[in-house]
């Protein structure tokens, strides 16, 4: 449901996931530093024991939280639901 909310808003939406190597007509992207770097808005629907996430968060891109994953540094840019 997000990755429509944010489609129909005219958002080009790109996923990571170690598990599910294809999905919506897409495929799981690689978390390294060009993928994030070319990111406005980083998601969290899953947490995955094999993400990084004080890395991701190391980046200042405003992560949305829906999913209350440990990251020591909840500052401005991390948003928890």
């Amino acid at each position: 449901r997000i990755w429509e909310l944010f489609e129909k808003s005219g958002y080009e939406v790109s996923y990571h996931d170690p598990f599910i190597p294809q999905f919506n007509g897409g495929q799981s992207v690689e978390l390294n530093e060009k993928t994030i770097g070319e990111s406005d808005l980083l998601i969290i629907t899953t947490n995955h024991s094999t993400v990084d996430y004080e890395w991701l968060s190391s980046f200042n891109k405003p992560i949305l939280d829906t999913r209350k994953v440990k990251i020591s540094d909840h500052n401005s840019h991390v948003f928890s639901l």
